[in-house]
């Protein structure tokens, strides 16, 4: 009678893992969290708090940087002052409900989505949502990082010529070379 249970109860969820497609939680909460015409602590906790216990933070964080990056890419993105204002209400809400390791988890899996892309992918992306002169203090500070690698910030430096107009690579210039 038990094993005939257990057969019951195996057939049955094999079943439903079956006929139910899987569900992508963390893209669906991305999309949300850019998509939403206005959105507060407690919608980005209540999102927080969908995702799956098994997922991992990275895994979030790199459906998220997917997100983001598709949104910046088409065009259909919030503007960045807005998108940093969720991305910093979304790691406090992690921090909040999961700690500041997962936070950082999240973070680094955003991070290493975007450094899987090409360089000048990533270059597009970052003139879409950061000044020249930010990214012209960020690349001075990679320079300084020992992690850093000279030749690819200079390439770096290489992209943002051919993306920005006179004016702005000039002014790029004038904060990376300070």
């Amino acid at each position: 009678m038990r094993s005939l249970l257990s057969l019951i109860i195996g057939v049955s969820v094999a079943l439903m893992a079956c006929s139910t497609p899987p569900e992508n939680v963390s893209l669906k909460v991305s999309e949300t969290i850019l998509a939403s015409d206005s959105m507060d602590k407690t919608m980005m906790c209540s999102l927080v708090a969908q995702l799956d216990s098994m997922l991992t933070p990275e895994i979030f964080g790199r459906d998220f940087g997917v997100t983001v990056v598709n949104a910046i890419e088409n065009d259909s993105v919030i503007d960045a002052k807005e998108l940093n204002r969720r991305v910093e209400m979304l790691r406090k809400c992690l921090i909040d409900k999961k700690g500041t390791r997962h936070s950082q988890l999240f973070a680094d899996g955003v991070q290493s989505y975007v450094n899987g892309l090409s360089i000048e992918r990533q270059m597009a992306l970052y003139v879409k949502i950061a000044t020249p002169e930010q990214l012209g203090t960020a690349l001075r500070i990679d320079c300084y990082r020992n992690e850093s690698d000279s030749a690819e910030v200079q390439q770096r430096a290489d992209v943002l010529k051919a993306i920005y107009n006179e004016a702005e690579y000039s002014a790029f210039l004038k904060y990376y070379n300070r």
